[in-house]
């Protein structure tokens, strides 16, 4: 016959401050039946405490991964509410940024603001917007306000944006863009063929470059704004604009440019008109006016700085500036 002695262990009184074990040990005892062979409910007792101990062994070593796991649980749903609070900032500051720039804008044709400023970076939306140097301040108003409503229609939760119109250029991001060079550039261009290539080569690339020296280093009003024209055949003529957002030095301007300047043949070679923009500077021309000489102030030509430094080519392929729309 096999004696089975099941020795029941409460843990709980293991966990008590007074815990004493000799009493425990006389209180187990106490619970041994006449039958029940002293050292067989002795070796149980003990077996007993083991397996209790192995037990609690291994639910302590899943402790730490439980702790880990509630940690994460916790700073995802942190994050994730701090996420959806500045979004909600952003979105507010946005909104803000989008209402006043325009108006902000008309009188001079050029404005860059951050609103949300709070010393932290948290929610801040920088804002810049650019009307061509010949437009009215009413028409430069309707161009932005225009162009921020295409921006809210087409692009609702782009944390960073360029929309260029014939006009005017607005943009923002949730970072800071002010004073800083973005080589990257779009083109659009003429349809239509020139007859002499050569000819309007030469004649073009002349005027353009002018042009650039003229707006970043010419005394002339907008600021980092020029227009001109130059006689091509038959009586026909090269109409040309380049245009510098103001955050830029005169130095920046320049680079901007020329590296417009130099990317028309990637973009509008043999065509009678094309345009190379980004974020920072444009350039247009055309066979036919397209600007208003008569609002523009007059920006005497001045001798050329010194040439860049070596290295200073920015010009490539073609590439598309990110999340820029033109409309």
């Amino acid at each position: 016959m096999v004696v089975v002695v099941v020795v029941v262990v409460d843990l709980g009184e293991f966990t008590e401050e007074g815990f004493y074990p000799k009493r425990w040990i006389n209180a187990a005892l106490e619970g041994r039946l006449p039958q029940d062979p002293l050292d067989r409910f002795m070796g149980d007792a003990e077996e007993s405490l083991r397996s209790a101990a192995d037990g609690i062994a291994d639910a302590l070593r899943r402790v730490p991964l439980a702790c880990h796991d509630l940690l994460r649980l916790r700073d995802d749903a942190v994050a994730s509410a701090v996420a959806s609070i500045l979004s909600s900032l952003r979105e507010s500051n946005l909104k803000q940024l989008l209402s006043t720039l325009p108006a902000a804008t008309a009188p001079s044709g050029f404005y860059n603001t951050t609103v949300g400023q709070n010393g932290g970076g948290d929610g801040e939306v920088y804002g810049l917007a650019l009307c061509r140097g010949d437009v009215s301040s009413p028409d430069c108003n309707t161009c932005l306000n225009s162009a921020a409503e295409y921006a809210v229609a087409e692009c609702p939760r782009s944390a960073s944006n360029t929309v260029w119109n014939d006009t005017c250029m607005l943009r923002y991001s949730n970072s800071s863009f002010f004073g800083v060079v973005d080589w990257a550039q779009d083109f659009a261009w003429n349809l239509n063929n020139v007859t002499d290539v050569k000819l309007f080569d030469t004649r073009l690339f002349s005027l353009m470059n002018n042009l650039t020296r003229e707006a970043a280093y010419g005394s002339g009003r907008p600021p980092l704004f020029a227009t001109g024209q130059v006689e091509y055949i038959n009586f026909t003529n090269i109409y040309g604009l380049v245009q510098c957002t103001r955050d830029l030095s005169p130095a920046d301007c320049d680079g901007c440019l020329t590296n417009c300047v130099k990317s028309i043949p990637n973009c509008c070679e043999n065509r009678i008109g094309g345009r190379v923009f980004g974020n920072n500077c444009n350039i247009r021309f055309e066979s036919a006016p397209f600007y208003n000489s008569s609002a523009i102030g007059s920006t005497p030509a001045t001798p050329p700085p010194p040439p860049p430094p070596a290295g200073s080519d920015r010009s490539g392929g073609r590439h598309a500036a990110e999340n820029t729309t033109k409309y």
